[in-house]
């Protein structure tokens, strides 16, 4: 997919998001449409992790190992 005239690959994202602590599954989507299409990623708890706590960890986690056009807008 395309994501501000840039070529991402979900699957990448993906893959490293389930690298993150606490994380069992993810997935990446597009989120709108045009030049506005940003991305997002869902995020599943592993058994016993608080879902609260997952989304500005796995942002902070994905933003040391990732470049910045690649860190989804919302997790």
């Amino acid at each position: 997919m395309k994501i501000r005239g840039i070529r991402i690959e979900p699957g990448e994202i993906e893959e490293t998001a389930k690298r993150c602590t606490g994380v069992r599954q993810a997935a990446v989507v597009a989120h709108g449409s045009g030049p506005g299409k940003r991305l997002a990623a869902f995020v599943v708890p592993e058994e016993g992790v608080a879902p609260d706590s997952l989304p500005s960890s796995v942002r902070e986690a994905l933003r040391t190992w990732l470049p910045p056009y690649m860190v989804p807008l919302a997790i």
